[in-house]
């Protein structure tokens, strides 16, 4: 049934476009043909216009306060690739983030947001190896100061894709017809210490490894250039 729906959004939206022709028939055709399709389907326009917005799920798996490092790398995704992000929280967990964009953008980013999000916990646990001599706060603390540089490290390096003021309206509207209140999640900060800094320049050094492109053609093979 889903399919079928997304064949007679297609034909509607092809007719839409038909109706757009200098040529004064062809386009009255064109608009009486999409008119009769929305009429036979129970369409309306909002239905046609927020079938290009896509939603896409991706792991999350943290407490129902994220850390700082989790939520930057979100809000890279979101900014690389125009998208919009909500958090899901399950049983006093942040279990999921979708991502909402046009068209292919949200499957990349959540694409993205797997990978990179495998490379960061990697990274984040073989610097946690090396802090033999600390506390466990001590430990955890500058872990998250390295994993937070990381992101940030990784998002001087990206190009973003630039949402249009269209496709941002969309996006909100897509929201509101599936939400009605969205619970805000707040990322877990700490208080660093002037010590804690050396994490700071490892966590830089090491996000500079990684690259992430949009790429032409939204090829997901050309996305990613990292150590996965």
């Amino acid at each position: 049934m889903a399919h079928t729906n997304e064949r007679i959004l297609e034909k509607i939206k092809k007719c839409l476009r038909l109706a757009a022709s200098s040529d004064g028939n062809e386009a009255a055709t064109a608009l009486r043909q999409a008119q009769a399709l929305m009429r036979e389907h129970q369409l309306d326009m909002n239905a046609v216009e927020l079938s290009d917005v896509d939603s896409v799920y991706a792991k999350a798996g943290w407490g129902q306060e994220p850390p700082m490092y989790f939520s930057d790398l979100v809000q890279l995704i979101r900014f690389t690739f125009g998208v919009d992000a909500v958090f899901h929280v399950k049983q006093g967990k942040t279990d999921e983030v979708e991502y909402i964009g046009i068209g292919s953008q949200a499957e990349l980013a959540a694409y993205a947001h797997d990978v990179l999000r495998r490379q960061l916990v990697r990274d984040r646990s073989d610097y946690l190896k090396t802090l033999k001599r600390f506390k466990r706060a001590n430990k955890t603390r500058r872990a998250d100061l390295f994993a937070e540089q990381w992101v940030r490290s990784v998002r001087h390096t990206v190009v973003a894709f630039a949402q249009t003021e269209e496709q941002k309206q969309l996006i909100t509207r897509y929201k509101k017809t599936r939400y009605e209140n969205l619970e805000t999640v707040n990322p877990r900060t700490h208080d660093y210490l002037e010590r804690d800094y050396d994490a700071a320049r490892a966590g830089y050094a090491a996000g500079r490894d990684v690259r992430l492109h949009r790429a032409a053609g939204y090829d997901q093979c050309d996305l990613l250039e990292c150590n996965v």
